[in-house]
């Protein structure tokens, strides 16, 4: 298991064979590598349950208690050797293990490491009484507790962050035991653990606010308990600002103002707050200038509980129809959150379902009673007026459209008149006759100016169908359909619709970019719900000198088209995924290992502890004596293989002597994501080539180049020949690839994922704040922020979008399976017309669950949430 410690620096093996590090020995900012641990045990699922969703009743091992047989968790007293027993008369024992890391990966320690938990514990030696401050960070979930007395808990998935979380530790005199339990569901497993000090704790928490000021306020009988901020982060430190802590109620008048430090846990007196529901209003000043949070409290019910039984509450049932399906999808995707933990059981959580859950059953009672067939349509037609009389649409009516095209409509048209009429309708060119719906391209100022508006005219005699553009002309019908398969009975009267945005978009993750009955249901049920692009990743951009690739591609642009959603070519130009990884491993970023000291064995093999080394053009491998002669390749040493790589050295005379080497490493293990080399020429030649091509062969509108998620950067020999920062190469590698587009196109649209460049995501992750001084004005942005459950989240999505929309870039919000992330994206991008783009749906990991309240928010700017603005 992992590998024993030799030498011991500030730590040493005690009498009692226990792993002790002396306080006084403890230097701040230097990461702990010694251990003693024990696993790994089962972190199993309960029966009938797939999927780890990172809750108690779920993830079985993260609540069991594994120490039991040695005095439980709260009097565990660990020592190397101790032996636990557990289920069925297993045993396991302490072992002391050093990580040659920072971050010690624990999937490399122990096996199995995926669905299990694993325990690891270190005894600190104080002569006094004395607080002493760690930052940690997990992945996934934890627990910490320092002498048996719990410090924090986090149950959630994720990756290791350094200092995500503090310990504030009291210790006592003499030695206390710190206690770690940490849960594995699959992917990434491990830890990081420091000591720090307050200061440098605060500087580091202020980069992440938002998260560190996630307050929590709950009744406990006659008291309300809460932390100013999170208990986990800002409620370990100590030293804080004074923060203004305003309760106000949210229907009365009544308020009350409190001054405390940041981080200070509060026991307030429920009779000092009579109204039921309050908003937190917490304001500070920070090192550079003022924050605030926001948080919710109720007074009178547990809004978990109350939630969960409107969420599990049966809808009314109504008829089937579009709108009554989304009411339906609304309410599984509730039960979906709740059951997958993605609340966190979060009072605040819970409480912006609870009104969008209500409408769900009055919006569906309304469906019941309606005697307007427009009711049901989705998303819900705006500017809608109708009288009390009726006509009815038969087989005998006929279409004109003047300017019937191959797409989309006549297709519609046709399935519909076959499946309620049994039969295809009659196309006619005489648009004064009576019982026509009549398809009309106007420049009517009635009309709205975004692309898509529409106006349905209802008499007794016909319905026009008057827009801009074909698409309009497409929504039009499609509402008239949904209205029609509920009832061939119209009410007489006008609809001015249009959409709230201009870009209503889907990053394509459900099928993949090829022309199958499956994506093509999929692109039907896009443009019914008026998503109006969508964002094609395809590695057949990378081959389209193929002409078997370019056809393939070119056929899904153009069923894209014909369906008035615009294809957009998607592929990453830099960060995880990037194209020239795709087409040539050297590029990717490796790691300089630069003179280091390797002994040779006598077998003459040197055997590097890395995946992989790059023996490329534009990276070799250097090998010196001590000395300072290099050794010749070929000549004096060959790799033998640079997957797990071995070197032999052929020279016998260099048996059993020191070697320098000097290599690049491709190791992404430490990192979140993988990452591509910007700085090698041979990637700028393949960028250029992969970009002329789709520019020239597809001309297609809009390119979206990616820029996301770069796991780390400038760590190669080819970038530290530079001699550049971080910030400055990310500068330089976007205005390359600008500048490559622009040669080629000069009017294409470009977008970008917005984390990288915002100094309120990523940018802060790998040092490369205030790039967006280097940002094109030109570049269009995705802004990505997935979650909306807390008030910390919504200032996330605040902060994050206004970061792009201030500084004048046109930026679009991206969602994922939250609802109420929606609603904070479209309140936000509210503030800034005509620079805020839409929203885009997003798929990944195949949650369709924003697919329909999206579609709603990007349509008629509404959600079924209420806007909620505590």
């Amino acid at each position: 298991i992992g590998f024993c410690s030799v030498e011991l620096k500030g730590q040493q093996i005690d009498k009692n064979k226990q792993l002790v590090y002396n306080l006084d020995e403890l230097k701040t900012g230097e990461f702990l590598h010694d251990f003693m641990m024990i696993g790994p045990f089962p972190n199993q699922l309960p029966d009938g349950v797939k999927e780890y969703f990172h809750l108690d009743k779920t993830c079985l091992g993260f609540a069991n208690d594994y120490l039991e047989s040695a005095g439980g968790e709260k009097n565990a007293k660990p020592y190397i050797g101790q032996e636990i027993v557990y289920g069925n008369d297993k045993k396991l024992s302490w072992k002391i293990v050093h990580s040659t890391s920072d971050i010690v990966d624990l999937k490399k320690i122990f096996s199995p490491n995926d669905k299990v938990v694993a325990y690891v514990a270190l005894w600190i030696d104080s002569d006094k009484e004395v607080e002493k401050l760690m930052g940690i960070g997990s992945n996934d979930g934890m627990k910490v507790s320092l002498n048996g007395e719990m410090l924090i808990k986090v149950h959630k998935p994720r990756t290791v962050t350094i200092d995500a979380e503090y310990l504030k530790l009291n210790l006592k005199k003499g030695k206390n035991l710190l206690l770690i339990k940490i849960e594995q569901s699959f992917g990434g497993w491990g830890f990081v653990l420091r000591p720090v000090d307050n200061k440098t704790a605060w500087k580091q928490v202020q980069k992440h606010i938002d998260v560190a000021m996630d307050s929590e306020f709950i009744v406990d009988g006659d008291v309300i308990r809460g932390t100013v901020g999170s208990n986990n982060i800002v409620g370990q430190l100590s030293g804080l600002p004074v923060a203004e802590v305003n309760f106000k109620s949210i229907a009365g008048s009544h308020s009350k103002t409190l001054n405390v430090p940041v981080g200070t846990k509060l026991a307030l007196k429920k009779s000092d707050f009579p109204d039921d529901e309050y908003t937190i209003t917490t304001t500070f000043k920070t090192d550079n200038s003022s924050y605030t949070s926001y948080a919710y409290m109720n007074t009178v019910v547990d809004v978990v509980k109350e939630t969960r039984q409107w969420i599990y509450k049966d809808l009314p049932k109504a008829p089937e129809s579009p709108m009554a399906n989304y009411y339906k999808d609304f309410i599984n995707t509730t039960q979906w959150l709740d059951q997958a933990n993605k609340l966190w059981e979060h009072p605040y959580g819970y409480r912006r379902y609870l009104d969008g859950i209500k409408n769900a059953h009055k919006g569906t009672k309304k469906l019941i009673n309606s005697k307007n067939p427009f009711d049901v349509v989705f998303p819900a037609p705006q500017d809608v007026k109708f009288g009390n009389s009726s006509v009815i649409v038969s087989s005998e009516w006929q279409i004109v459209d003047p300017n019937r095209t191959d797409d989309f409509i006549e297709v519609k048209l046709n399935d519909f008149w076959k499946k309620e009429f049994g039969t295809s309708p009659v196309y006619i060119q005489d648009h004064k006759k009576k019982k026509t719906i009549v398809l009309e391209l106007s420049n009517s100022k009635k009309i709205w100016k975004l692309e898509g508006s529409y106006i349905i005219e209802i008499t007794k005699e016909k319905v026009s169908i008057k827009a801009k553009s074909r698409q309009g002309l497409f929504y039009g019908i499609s509402t008239l359909i949904q209205a029609l398969e509920q009832n061939t009975t119209l009410l007489i009267g006008t609809i001015n619709d249009h959409p709230a945005y201009p870009v209503r978009s889907v990053v394509l993750t459900k099928v993949k970019a090829v022309i199958n009955d499956d994506f093509k249901t999929y692109i039907k049920q896009l443009s019914d719900l008026r998503y109006n692009e969508i964002y094609l990743p395809s590695n057949a951009y990378l081959h389209l000198d193929d002409p078997k690739r370019l056809k393939e591609i070119e056929e899904v642009f153009a069923y894209c088209k014909s369906h008035f959603i615009e294809p957009v070519a998607y592929f990453e130009t830099f960060g995880a995924g990037t194209l020239t990884r795709v087409l040539d491993p050297c590029l990717d970023e490796g790691i300089f290992h630069k003179n280091e000291v390797w002994k040779v064995p006598g077998s003459g093999i040197i055997e590097l502890d890395v995946p992989r080394i790059q023996d490329c053009q534009n990276t070799s491998i250097h090998i010196y004596t001590k000395a300072g002669k290099e050794l010749e390749r070929y000549t004096d040493y060959k790799v033998l293989s640079t997957e797990k790589p071995k070197i032999l050295i052929q020279d016998q005379k260099l048996y059993h002597t020191e070697l320098i080497l000097n290599y690049d490493a491709v190791d992404f293990s430490g990192f979140p994501h993988p990452a591509s080399c910007p700085s090698d020429p041979h990637g700028w030649e393949l960028q250029e080539n992969v970009i002329l091509n789709t520019l020239t062969l597809l001309k297609p509108k809009k390119l979206h180049i990616s820029q996301d998620e770069v796991g780390f950067m400038n760590k190669c020999s080819r970038c530290l020949a530079r001699g550049l920062t971080n910030k400055e190469i990310m500068i330089d590698q976007i205005t390359k690839v600008h500048k490559i587009i622009r040669k080629y196109d000069r009017d294409v649209e470009i977008y970008i994922w917005g984390d990288m460049f915002n100094d309120f995501q990523n940018a802060p992750k790998v040092d490369v704040e205030g790039s967006i001084t280097g940002l094109p004005k030109d570049i269009l942005v995705h802004d990505w922020n997935y979650i909306g459950v807390y008030h910390s989240d919504k200032m996330k999505t605040v902060n994050q979008m206004n970061f792009y929309l201030d500084r004048d870039y046109r930026t679009g919000g991206v969602v994922w399976f939250e609802p109420a992330n929606i609603l904070d994206v479209m309140l936000t991008g509210e503030k800034h017309k005509g620079k805020f783009l839409g929203i885009m749906h997003s798929a990944w990991a195949k949650f369709e669950h924003s697919l329909l309240p999206t579609a709603e928010a990007n349509w008629s700017g509404k959600t079924i949430l209420n806007k909620l603005e505590f």
